[in-house]
C-alpha cells in the first residue's frame, strides 16, 4: 500500500540508513540535490535516518578531509544498517573504510568522475570519459590515487548506482565491477507546462568555467554564426533553481559542449519545459532525448556551428519533440529504487 504520496507504507520496511554527502541544499550540484531528494523521502515515510554532510571538512586539506570525515560518519553509523553515499571518493572512500570496520554495507551513487575531471582540468587535453579510459594517460600523484581509491569504493560497495546507462557501461568495464551490482536510477524528470518564448534565439549555457566545459569554443561557434546575420544571444549567467521558471520563458533551447556529460541537468531542466538542446554527443541522454536536439562533437568547432544552425533551422521540430516527451520519473520513483537497494 501507499500513502498519499505515492510511498509505501513505512511499517512494511522499516531501516536505520545514514546519508553521506559532501553537499547538500543549500549547495547545489548532483550530490546536494538528490541526497536532499533521498533524505526527505525516507523522513517522509517515517524511516529513521541520519545525515552526514561536509561542515568543516569543506576548508581542509585533502587527506585531513578525509580523516575528520571518516571519524564523524563512523560516530553516526551506530547501530545503522545501511549508508548511502553521494561521491565515490571524498564521501565514498571514507564510507568504504567505516562498512569495512563495522559490517555495515553501503551503496555508492557516481554521477560523475572525478578522475577524468581533474585531468583534463589540469591538461586542457579535449579527452571524452570514454577516451581517457581507454587509454589511460600519465596520471598525476592525484589522479592516480583518485583511481585506486574508486576501485576500492566499487569493489566493495554493496551497489554502485548511476544515472545512465553509458556511464555504467563504462563503470563496469573500467573498474570491472560485475553487471549485477550496478543499479540505474535516472535523474529526475517531471515536465512542466511549456514555454513559448520570443526575441532573439537565446541559448541557455551557463556552468561552471573550467576546461572540460568547453566554453570558449561554444562561445566562438556563437559569435561566428551572429557574423553570418543570424540573432542568436548565449545566456551564461550562473543562476539559482529558484530563477529556473521565469528564466524559461525567454529561453529558445540549452547547450552544453563539454567533452562529455554523463546527466546534465541543464538539459533535463530544459527538456521538463520543453525547451530543445544542443548537446555534446559524449552522453548518456542519446538513448532516452535522441529527437529532441543535436548532438554534437565537443572536440570539432564545425560540428557545433552546423550543430546551432541546424537547431535554429529546425527549431520547430526539435520543439515539438521536446514538447511530446511521454517519459516521466519523479522523486517518489527514485525514493522507492533507493529503498529496494538499500
Amino acid at each position: 500500500m501507499f500513502n498519499k504520496k505515492g510511498y509505501s507504507n513505512p511499517m512494511q520496511k522499516k531501516a536505520s540508513i545514514v546519508i553521506a554527502t559532501g553537499l547538500f541544499p543549500p549547495n547545489i550540484g548532483g550530490p546536494a540535490k538528490y541526497a536532499s531528494m533521498l533524505y526527505k523521502g525516507l523522513e517522509a515515510q517515517g524511516i529513521p535516518v541520519r545525515l552526514v554532510q561536509w561542515k568543516i571538512e569543506k576548508r581542509l586539506p585533502t587527506l585531513l578531509r578525509y580523516v575528520i570525515f571518516f571519524f564523524r560518519l563512523l560516530m553516526k553509523c551506530h547501530g545503522a544498517t545501511s549508508i548511502v553515499c553521494f561521491d565515490a571518493t571524498s564521501v565514498g572512500f571514507p564510507a568504504a573504510l567505516v562498512s569495512s570496520i563495522t559490517g555495515i554495507p553501503f551503496v555508492v551513487r557516481v554521477g560523475g568522475d572525478s578522475t577524468w575531471e581533474a585531468y583534463v582540468n589540469r591538461t586542457g587535453n579535449p579527452l571524452s570519459l570514454k577516451t581517457f579510459y581507454t587509454n589511460i594517460q600519465t596520471l598525476s600523484f592525484k589522479e592516480s590515487m583518485l583511481i585506486k581509491m574508486t576501485a576500492f569504493v566499487l569493489r566493495n560497495a554493496k551497489y554502485v548506482v548511476v544515472n545512465t546507462s553509458w556511464y555504467g557501461a563504462i563503470i563496469e568495464k573500467t573498474y570491472s565491477v560485475s553487471q549485477e551490482k550496478i543499479v540505474v536510477i535516472e535523474n529526475v524528470f517531471e515536465p512542466k507546462s511549456a514555454q513559448n518564448p520570443e526575441g532573439n534565439f537565446m541559448l541557455l549555457a551557463s556552468n561552471r568555467n573550467i576546461p572540460l566545459k568547453n566554453n570558449k569554443m561554444l562561445e566562438t561557434v556563437v559569435a561566428n554564426v551572429q557574423k553570418k546575420g543570424i540573432h542568436v544571444e548565449l545566456y551564461t549567467t550562473p543562476f539559482t533553481h529558484q530563477k529556473l521558471p521565469h528564466l524559461m520563458k525567454n529561453i529558445y533551447a540549452t547547450a552544453v559542449v563539454s567533452f562529455s556529460e554523463v546527466s546534465p541537468n541543464l538539459v533535463l531542466e530544459g527538456l521538463e519545459y520543453g525547451k530543445p538542446f544542443i548537446l555534446t554527443k559524449e552522453t548518456g541522454l542519446h538513448e532516452r532525448f535522441h529527437a529532441c536536439g543535436v548532438f554534437i562533437d565537443p572536440t570539432n568547432q564545425a560540428s557545433i556551428e552546423e550543430g546551432l544552425q541546424n537547431l535554429i533551422e529546425n527549431y520547430d521540430t526539435y520543439k515539438q519533440k521536446a514538447q511530446s516527451i511521454l517519459y516521466v520519473h519523479t522523486e517518489v520513483d527514485i525514493v522507492k529504487k533507493y529503498l529496494s537497494i538499500v
